[in-house]
């Protein structure tokens, strides 16, 4: 009997046990840098954070009301109401989890952190079972405890945003791929188009998986016989299904998208200013220099052992690079998909050094200490936060009687995030300056508008929409006229300042929130309420009855 169990540690069942103790290890440490400062009600620093928070909660408000006669004017009246979700210029798929967290745990920026945790937990279970498979379970482990304890991917892990999501769903979507190249069972290649589907629906930019999979199966010669197969044609027409509501509507509402992507650059693409962007920012920003040095060693050893289980994650880094290098706008986070590849490299050292214990012994020690120094870079990164719009909030909701108030300045999407969690009883219009009084794409002054042009326009804007407190943060961002006069006349006008709140913040000049009452405030008149959006190339004209509505609720 004790040989018998002897044979079982070694055989499959310790195998299986070595393997679920690597990946409780590595999902513990993942979440618990991850969820660094999730505590804390006030992380914040990323407009896109905030609109992506405000999209959990529309879609959660959708699916409670469930308008599903009536989506559009349903959507339209929501952002009348609260001007920050982004479903058309963002995917809903994120959202949607955060949706189901915050109606577990309640609408707060902790429940749709840990939307971003599942989706982590996802993505790194698919890649360590794809680096398994390919080479062992140890040189997983190594890579996925570099992956999971790299800065650069942690960060985005404290931020709502899709960066990590997108990440992990194409992580997922590679290893299903793979074991369809490994088996050539039709049920990984259908469950290759419906994965690749979702992460599609996370971030369209995830559309670069195609032509990293068709070079694959060029390199193994396997691309004439898939063509051939029924099973591809089928996958195929089941991923146009499921992706064609999202293209249908990154059409209609995406002018910001396709110019993003494939409008006119005022650069040529070719030149060594736009080939170069990429690799600066890898080597500055992506990885460690330890991880940069393990990563060259890795590399040139796969190399002179011309070791083609390499060839997937070549194919993946260079795919990556030529379609981020290509698209018009250049952001840093767009070419997080490659970290996994280059984290892959930097643990081959360990694999190739196995036949030589002392070495070996070495490697394990600079992967050690490599991991130790990521998760000091990790803690020694700061968190950015910002206070004061709470106190605002809260104050405006105590004190206004009115269902609408105005707010003018750079964290708008953060003061109607707050505005909708934190009132949960009545619905409030939030006005916006950079939507009534000028209009712009992503930054001020990008396809600019401006529909106000004297303190005579201001005062309409606040008489017509029965306006009794504006809040407006003290410094002017946009660098625009009119939303400098407003300041000015806010000072010099009919209003009274009511508060003044300090935000502290580490990401943005010191500021201050200032909330005025408007003294000659008068019941609105206007029954349409306009709102430009240039980003989706739209013009929504709202009925705003329900003010009305809710002002005799009110009463």
């Amino acid at each position: 009997m004790f040989s018998v169990f002897i044979k079982k540690q070694n055989g499959p069942v310790y195998q299986t046990w070595n393997e679920r103790l690597c990946l409780i290890s590595i999902i513990f440490l993942m979440s618990i840098l991850l969820l660094r400062g999730v505590h804390n009600p006030t992380i914040s620093g990323f407009a896109d954070a905030e609109r992506h928070l405000m999209d959990g909660v529309f879609i959660l408000d959708f699916l409670r009301e469930m308008p599903i006669d009536n989506i559009y004017n349903f959507t339209a009246e929501y952002y009348a109401k609260y001007p920050a979700i982004s479903i058309g210029y963002h995917p809903p798929f994120f959202p949607f989890i955060e949706a189901l967290c915050n109606a577990l745990f309640g609408i707060n920026i902790w429940s749709s952190r840990l939307a971003i945790v599942l989706f982590a937990i996802v993505g790194i279970v698919a890649w360590f079972k794809l680096v398994q498979r390919m080479f062992n379970t140890q040189t997983a482990f190594w890579y996925s405890v570099l992956l999971v304890t790299t800065p650069y991917v942690v960060q985005w892990g404290w931020y709502t945003m899709a960066e990590i999501p997108a990440l992990s769903m194409t992580m997922l979507t590679a290893y299903i791929f793979y074991r369809y190249t490994e088996t050539e069972k039709p049920v990984f290649l259908y469950a290759t188009a419906i994965a690749f589907s979702l992460t599609v629906w996370t971030k369209q930019t995830t559309i670069f998986i195609i032509p990293w999979f068709i070079l694959y199966l060029i390199v193994r010669r396997q691309f004439i016989n898939v063509i051939k197969r029924k099973e591809t044609w089928i996958s195929g027409v089941l991923t146009a299904i499921l992706i064609a509501p999202l293209a249908i509507i990154t059409f209609w509402l995406g002018n910001q998208n396709i110019d993003q992507s494939i409008g006119h650059a005022e650069y040529s693409k070719l030149s060594w200013e736009n080939l170069r962007i990429y690799l600066s920012i890898l080597v500055k920003f992506h990885i460690s220099w330890p991880l940069i040095v393990l990563c060259c060693g890795g590399f040139g050893w796969a190399l002179w052992r011309r070791d083609k289980r390499s060839l997937y994650f070549v194919l993946l880094i260079i795919c990556v690079y030529v379609f981020f290098t290509f698209l018009n706008v250049k952001t840093k986070r767009y070419t997080i998909f490659w970290i996994p590849a280059f984290c892959l490299f930097a643990a081959l050292p360990v694999l190739y050094l196995q036949r030589y214990k002392p070495y070996y012994i070495v490697g394990i020690l600079v992967l050690t200490a490599t991991v130790i120094y990521q998760i000091i870079s990790v803690y020694t990164t700061p968190l950015f936060y910002i206070t004061g719009y709470d106190e605002a909030v809260q104050y405006v909701l105590q004190k206004n009687q009115m269902p609408v108030v105005f707010f003018d300045g750079r964290h708008k999407n953060y003061f109607i995030y707050l505005m909708r969690s934190l009132n949960d009883k009545k619905p409030m219009y939030i006005l916006r300056g950079d939507k009534l009084l000028t209009s712009s794409s992503i930054t001020p002054g990008h396809w600019l508008k401006v529909h106000a042009h004297s303190r005579e326009d201001i005062e309409k804007i606040f008489d017509e929409y029965g306006i009794v407190y504006i809040v407006v943060e003290r410094e002017d961002w946009t660098g625009i006229k009119i939303h400098q006069e407003l300041r000015s006349f806010l000072d010099s006008g009919p209003f009274k300042l009511v508060k003044e709140i300090p935000v502290k913040t580490n990401r943005w000049q010191p500021q201050t929130l200032k909330i005025y009452e408007y003294v000659n405030a008068k019941p609105g008149s206007a029954h349409t309420l306009k709102l430009r959006l240039p980003s989706v190339g739209q013009t929504l004209n709202v009925p705003i009855r329900h003010i009305h509505n809710a002002e005799e609720n009110d009463q």
